[in-house]
């Protein structure tokens, strides 16, 4: 695939939970695949911390409704 159909791609996808990526400046900036590589990269980790914060979430909550069961 191109480097233009790539970033075209990238530029429209929308994520799991119906996010876009969100480094469009340097999506569209990027003259490599190494780069676009290593944004998708970041984007990843970026999906890895809001699961994090949501599964935090979800336990405070269960918490504070007293179910958690010890």
């Amino acid at each position: 695939m191109t480097i233009e159909k790539i970033k075209t791609a990238m530029l429209t996808h929308k994520d799991f939970f119906g996010g876009d990526i969100m480094y469009t400046d340097e999506i569209k900036n990027a003259k490599t695949k190494k780069e676009l590589s290593k944004i998708m990269d970041k984007y990843s980790v970026h999906l890895e911390m809001m699961a994090i914060d949501a599964q935090g979430y979800h336990d405070r909550f269960k918490q504070e409704l007293g179910l958690i069961l010890l």
